[in-house]
């Protein structure tokens, strides 16, 4: 384990960024640098601190504790900003829709009686 990094691995080691959006880091202030001789070295702890501090967590926080007690909330709001949702299946035939197919699936997505559908 070293405690520095050249340009190349601290760009490696960063996921595989450029050299320059390394040196961009090292400019802001975002990693902490050296020089040895005239070599300008990335500390690999400030690399470390770095993704830490700009790791997002995979899932949300805030609600996953209340799924495991089945209180949530959260998939009910989830699922009400859903747009165009419909818990019909999709049929797929492979051809053109028919009229009459068309008509049909339309009826059973609104829950009307198809007899009165077709008979008009």
């Amino acid at each position: 384990m070293s405690l520095l990094w050249s340009l190349n691995e601290a760009a490696q080691q960063l996921g595989g960024v450029s050299t320059r959006t390394v040196r961009r880091l090292i400019d802001r202030g975002e990693l902490a640098s050296c020089r040895v001789g005239r070599r300008l070295m990335v500390v690999a702890d400030s690399a470390r601190s770095y993704v830490d501090g700009t790791m997002k967590p995979a899932h949300n926080q805030s609600c996953a504790g209340k799924v495991v007690q089945e209180v949530s909330t959260c998939q009910e709001s989830a699922n009400a900003t859903r747009t165009g949702y419909s818990p019909v299946p999709i049929r797929r035939t492979g051809g053109r829709a028919l009229r009459m197919s068309a008509a049909s699936q339309l009826a059973e997505a609104l829950a009307l009686d198809e007899t009165k559908i077709h008979n008009n």
